[in-house]
């Protein structure tokens, strides 16, 4: 593999990082996505070894498959991106009619899963990491109570069970040292 590849596969990887970035999208790293050569001859990734593999259209059909995979993979993101999009606005709906009190007995949307296709095909399915928000159910607090106050204790109730404390301590060891005989 030539310096030229490599700088645009690089180049092709910031260049899809920070396109993602900017529209606030998940990242995907290029290691797990076939991506296209400059020239768009070619589908390059990066095997269970670690190795660039490069399949030229010239190969015929293991490109053609490559190609499918590819869509495949495009298809995944942008499906989890409409996934996660959904749960996202179904959770602020239900929390905001759980903030203003009205609770129609509703539960939290369950949490979609990522679709994530390999370099060879194969679907799976994975939480979203990092984790999508779940529902925050509000304290209720009980009508009739001030909130955020607590009930403040009297400083005379507490120094009179300190000072109780103290004298049950004290008379405790005079009642051990009486019965010794040093006292």
């Amino acid at each position: 593999m030539n310096f030229k590849r490599i700088v645009s596969v690089t180049l092709f990887a910031f260049v899809l990082a920070f396109s993602a970035f900017a529209q606030n999208l998940p990242v995907v790293p290029s290691s797990t996505v076939l991506q296209y050569t400059s020239d768009f001859t070619a589908i390059t990734y990066v095997d269970a070894n670690g190795e660039i593999v490069i399949v030229s259209y010239l190969q015929g059909q293991p490109f053609s498959d490559l190609v499918t995979i590819r869509s495949a993979q495009l298809t995944a993101a942008a499906e989890n991106n409409v996934a996660v999009n959904t749960y996202k606005t179904a959770l602020a709906n239900l929390q905001f009619n759980l903030d203003v009190g009205r609770s129609d007995g509703t539960t939290a949307p369950t949490k979609p899963l990522k679709k994530i296709v390999s370099n060879t095909g194969v679907v799976t399915y994975a939480p979203f990491v990092p984790a999508l928000p779940d529902l925050v159910v509000p304290v209720t607090i009980p009508s009739g109570s001030i909130r955020g106050v607590a009930p403040t204790p009297d400083p005379q109730v507490q120094q009179s069970a300190q000072l109780t404390v103290i004298m049950n301590q004290l008379s405790a060891i005079m009642a051990a040292l009486k019965a010794k005989g040093l006292m």
